[in-house]
């Protein structure tokens, strides 16, 4: 692997306080091949993937943590707010979702508002896509009690 620029950013990092984590877990574990044996999973499973020779060198350290520092100063950031906590494997299909269809390092943060309903929020820097179930009520020209007159029926 020359550079880190054909290093792709695994799903498993979706956030921001997780590049921010994973960084400060290879700036510790980077010095030494004693060292590099306490990096935990997924992260050294992930490149061990990544070398061609089933071990981690220092220079792939060097280029991932190259891929994470740009991450975390330049890629874009979202944040998908969920009624309630989504489960891993729906976190990892919205993360890639984001990365093949928005931008290959975006970051999301997973967050949830029991008062959502159902649906979902997507914040990203400057726009708001509420497709909650109480946005959808605020803004129906029935209200509530109607809704559930009519669902009584």
């Amino acid at each position: 692997m020359d550079n880190g620029t054909k290093i792709k950013l695994p799903s498993f990092i979706s956030s921001h306080e997780q590049v921010y984590f994973y960084i400060q877990e290879l700036n510790r574990n980077r010095s030494s091949v004693a060292n590099q044996e306490k990096i935990k999973e997924p992260l050294r499973s992930y490149l061990i993937g990544l070398s061609e020779t089933d071990e981690i060198s220092a220079t792939l350290i060097d280029n991932f943590l190259e891929v994470l520092i740009e991450t975390k100063e330049n890629a874009p950031r979202f944040h998908v707010v969920f009624a309630d906590y989504p489960e891993r494997e729906i976190r990892t299909k919205i993360t890639s979702w984001f990365r093949n269809n928005i931008h290959p390092r975006a970051l999301i943060s997973f967050r949830y508002d029991s008062l959502l309903v159902g649906g979902l929020v997507v914040r990203s820097r400057n726009k708001i896509f509420d497709f909650s179930f109480r946005n959808k009520l605020q803004n129906s020209k029935l209200k509530p009690v109607d809704i559930l007159e009519n669902v009584a029926k």
